[in-house]
């Protein structure tokens, strides 16, 4: 059997972006969500730093977040001290994917353009060299540190 993160890397190499790459491989452990396609559509604004405009977070950070929502995240009318204390996770994680990355914004982590057809095109050596790094590391940070499949 495939291991989650064998699923994140095939996903990337499949044509996925950075935020579908990650939601999609653990999005059907939490319930709720009970297609790949619904899943993918949900993931596929953040990639590029939000529609490939650089200017947010990286994808993969985003859609490691949402996977920490369908996990940690509390729900119906929660205090203020279960969303002080969840957002202290995401701020963690956050944390953790900066120092493995050096950075959490799209354009910092890829180091080039990506904002228009042709640039994206040409970004295929820093797509491997950085993209796949980060991708790589949300997942390692997700399942090793901070339990996505487990606990």
């Amino acid at each position: 059997m495939e291991s989650r993160k064998e699923i994140v890397y095939k996903n990337h190499y499949a044509g996925c972006n950075c935020a579908q790459s990650i939601f999609a491989a653990y999005y059907d452990i939490f319930g709720g969500i009970d297609e790949r396609g619904t899943a993918l559509k949900l993931a596929l604004p953040f990639g590029g730093g939000l529609a490939r405009s650089q200017d947010g977070m990286c994808g993969a950070l985003c859609g490691s977040a949402m996977l920490l929502g369908l996990k940690y995240g509390p729900v119906e009318s929660p205090s203020s001290e279960e969303i002080w204390e969840y957002h202290a996770l995401l701020k963690r994680f956050k944390e953790d994917f900066e120092e493995l990355n050096g950075g959490v914004l799209c354009k910092d982590i890829i180091r080039c353009d990506i904002t228009t057809p042709e640039k994206y095109e040409a970004a295929h050596e820093n797509f491997e060299k950085y993209c796949v790094k980060a991708i790589m590391s949300a997942a390692d940070l997700l399942e090793d540190k901070y339990g996505i499949l487990g606990g």
